[in-house]
């Protein structure tokens, strides 16, 4: 295990950056930072194996979720969750 001192951080630095970056990886992921942020995370991600793993798994994951085609839903089941919308709307 790498330790966040082989890093050159502080160890509660370390992680509240690795909590900065896991934060933000969804949005990383789908292309919609600011270059500046893609940097910072990049080079986190650079020098910490845990956070590049992390961000590898999540990125395998989105595309096996893309490719899942969705199962259409029955006319009961469509029904039962208007009226359960429907329900949780009205005032109690």
């Amino acid at each position: 295990m790498v330790s966040p001192a082989s890093h050159g951080l502080h160890p509660d630095r370390s992680k509240r950056h690795c909590l900065k970056i896991l934060r933000a990886l969804s949005t990383y992921i789908d292309g919609e930072l600011p270059a500046t942020v893609c940097k910072e995370i990049r080079m986190h991600m650079g020098a910490c194996p845990h956070c590049e793993s992390f961000v590898e798994s999540l990125r395998q994951t989105v595309v096996l979720c893309r490719q899942l085609k969705p199962r259409p839903l029955s006319e009961t089941l469509k029904s039962r969750i208007r009226q359960f919308v429907l329900a949780a709307r009205r005032p109690s």
